[in-house]
C-alpha cells in the first residue's frame, strides 16, 4: 500500500481541524467569537480530549438544528466570512456547509485509518442508521 500525504499533518489533525470548522460555523449562528485564529489551531492536544469536545460540539449541532424552524432554516444568515468579508446565505445553505465541511475531513481521516493496521469504520449513512436502531431495540 502506497502511503499518502497526510491532511492537517495526521488523523489527530484532520480530527481537530473538522473541529475548529464546527466551532466557526456555529459561531456564524451564534454572533459570537469563536475564539479561532487559524484552520489549523491545535485545540487539543491527545485524542482523549478531542473526542470529549467532539462529542460536546455533536450535542451543541444537535441541539441548534432542532431549534429551527422551517422559517428560520430558510431566513438568512449574515456572517463575516474571514477573507471574503460579509455574506449571506440561508441557514439551510450554511447548515449543508458545514456538513459537507465535516464529511470531507472525515472522509480524510478514514483514508489515514486505512494506511493503518486500524480497520476504519464504515461510513455509509445507512450502516449507521441501522446500528443506531439495534442499540435503541437493545436499550429499549
Amino acid at each position: 500500500m502506497k502511503t499518502r500525504p497526510a491532511f492537517f499533518h495526521g488523523i489527530h489533525g484532520v480530527l481537530n481541524h473538522s473541529l475548529v470548522g464546527d466551532r466557526i460555523f456555529l459561531s456564524r449562528f451564534s454572533g459570537r467569537d469563536a475564539g479561532i485564529r487559524s484552520l489549523d489551531q491545535q485545540l487539543y492536544g491527545d485524542f482523549g480530549g478531542l473526542r470529549v469536545a467532539r462529542d460536546a460540539e455533536d450535542a451543541q449541532i444537535v441541539a441548534l438544528v432542532d431549534g429551527f424552524s422551517d422559517e428560520e432554516l430558510v431566513a438568512g444568515l449574515r456572517f463575516d466570512w474571514r477573507d471574503r468579508g460579509m455574506v449571506e446565505f440561508p441557514r439551510h445553505v450554511v447548515l449543508g456547509s458545514m456538513f459537507n465541511h465535516a464529511t470531507h475531513h472525515r472522509g480524510q481521516a478514514h483514508g489515514l485509518i486505512s494506511q493503518t493496521e486500524l480497520e476504519p469504520p464504515p461510513l455509509d449513512f445507512g450502516i449507521y442508521l441501522m446500528e443506531e436502531r439495534e442499540r435503541a431495540q437493545a436499550g429499549a
